[in-house]
């Protein structure tokens, strides 16, 4: 994806920007929640990434937990601070 590659570079230029790296979080999440459709295993990768690379993100926090919870992996979706890891 053209649009992905260049907000990834962006961000590598300026990983402060935090509209980039909202933007590319919103990409991301797209293609997170389209795994709902049976590919949880491109989605929970996709939110570990989000995270990754905005560890503040709420949203890909409560996304995966939510993932996580759904498939019964309820010790994965929580860390030591309630967060999902």
């Amino acid at each position: 994806m053209e649009a992905e590659s260049a907000l990834r570079e962006a961000l590598r230029l300026e990983p402060a920007n935090e509209r980039t790296c909202d933007i590319l979080e919103n990409v991301f999440i797209e293609r997170a929640d389209s795994g709902r459709d049976g590919n949880a295993a491109e989605a929970e990768r996709l939110y570990r990434e989000i995270i990754a690379m905005a560890p503040a993100s709420g949203r890909a926090h409560n996304n995966l937990g939510v993932l996580l919870h759904g498939q019964g992996k309820l010790a994965d979706a929580r860390t030591p601070r309630g967060r999902v890891s």
